[in-house]
């Protein structure tokens, strides 16, 4: 039996989806907490990492995700669980407040141009804070997960806060491409 063109095609297409990967290369990472995970992955885009302590039963995820970034700009990491793209994420937000303090807080982005205000999101997380340390924001949370282990990740940086709500994100290159999916378990 021969594959057609359309099926060689969309195998080829199949196999340039993002699917992440734990990774040893950070694993040397200290946290400043001098917490510890179970795993962690360097993110393909946006000189980003995700490090994770999965417990299947209660169904929750300790994780902490940093990302290069100056101190007047933000970061986003978030989980869709729809889909592998922006809309859709419930999302975790860290940035510098005016007042000097890092904060954190729950966002769901719900367009391409959405408000980054604190709102609710549909899955439960606790432990939400966020810290700047050698040039790096990191945000720490835990999250309840769905019944699933395997989900789409969506993390993002941006460079302008203004009256303390992180402002667009450039719309272009490793921007447009940090989602992927992941298996926690």
């Amino acid at each position: 039996m021969s594959l057609s063109f359309y099926h060689i095609l969309l195998l080829l297409l199949l196999s340039f989806l993002p699917s992440l990967s734990a990774d040893d290369s950070c694993s040397s990472y200290t946290f400043s907490t001098d917490e510890s995970f179970a795993s962690c992955i360097d993110l393909p885009h946006l000189n980003a990492a995700l490090h994770w302590t999965y417990a299947p039963k209660p169904g929750t995820l300790r994780v902490a995700f940093r990302a290069s970034q100056v101190q007047h700009g933000w970061v986003a990491w978030g989980i869709n669980p729809i889909a592998m793209k922006m809309v859709g994420t419930q999302a975790l937000v860290a940035f510098r407040h005016s007042n000097g303090s890092m904060i954190s807080y729950g966002t769901s982005i719900d367009s391409y141009a959405p408000l980054m205000s604190p709102g609710e999101l549909t899955l439960p997380i606790y432990n939400l804070l966020a810290d700047y340390v050698n040039k790096e924001m990191i945000i720490y949370a835990t999250l309840g997960l769905w019944n699933t282990s395997e989900v789409n990740l969506v993390w993002q940086v941006g460079d302008k806060v203004e009256n303390d709500l992180p402002q667009r994100h450039e719309v272009s290159g490793e921007n447009l491409k940090s989602v992927g999916t992941i298996s926690f378990s």
